[in-house]
């Protein structure tokens, strides 16, 4: 038996830092969730030609400080009628972030100017 799930988008993205977590909710198809910024988010993942493990392959540019501090990234939920799920580990934010600019999925998680997360829900 086959379950033929909607087009659209539905994802929990967490990160988990030491002993902090965060977690966003954004939907597509209509906008909304609990991220800060949903519509940059559907966006982006309107314009990704392959899948989130594919994305995220590509090489982080620009420099980081050496601080080591793990950061888990995990994304969940449906994408294009796929259930889909990601994890990985970074060395820090800093890398986390680049490497979300890099899969070109720079809103995915919310980041401030001054490198923490954006923790306002919408």
């Amino acid at each position: 038996m086959y379950i033929l799930l909607p087009k659209h988008k539905d994802l929990t993205i967490t990160v988990d830092e030491r002993m902090e977590s965060f977690d966003w909710v954004v939907t597509c198809d209509p906008v909304g969730g609990d991220h800060p910024h949903p519509e940059i988010v559907c966006a982006e993942l309107e314009q990704l030609q392959v899948s989130l493990q594919e994305a995220f392959q590509a090489e982080p540019q620009g420099a980081c400080v050496l601080i080591y501090m793990p950061t888990n990234l995990t994304i969940f939920g449906t994408l294009n009628g796929h259930m889909t799920e990601f994890k990985d580990e970074y060395s820090n934010s800093c890398i986390l972030n680049r490497t979300l600019t890099a899969a070109g999925l720079p809103g995915l998680v919310p980041f401030n100017e001054d490198g923490t997360y954006n923790t306002v829900k919408h």
